[in-house]
């Protein structure tokens, strides 16, 4: 992965909430996990488990990445929504996609 993107609303949202998001892939009806993960889910908080994640960094905000999905060349964390009904959400994870290692990942 080459790049994470954001802008200064969503960083400084989510230095607030403690400084770290993690991106978990989502299957809907496919339980089995052999097509790939239908969708993501962004959450702010490090992985109860970090084996599984690959931590990325972008200025002072770690950003974990589990392993099951495969990034873009680009990623971006944006909020969508607006007032109390904002949402952390992301762009250029592949969806439908079988899960690849990460090879530049921060220890």
């Amino acid at each position: 992965m080459s790049n994470i993107k954001m802008d200064r609303k969503t960083a400084a949202r989510i230095r607030r909430d403690g400084g770290v998001v993690t991106l978990d892939p989502f299957y809907f009806w496919n339980q089995k996990k052999d097509k790939g993960p239908v969708d993501t889910v962004v959450q702010v908080g490090t992985p109860a488990e970090t084996a599984a994640y690959t931590r990325y960094q972008f200025e002072d905000i770690s950003v974990y990445v589990h392993e099951r999905l495969q990034l873009k060349k680009e990623l971006r964390l944006f909020l969508h929504g607006f007032g109390p009904f904002e949402h952390l959400n992301c762009a250029g994870v592949r969806r439908f996609s079988k899960p690849q290692k990460t090879a530049n990942a921060v220890s």
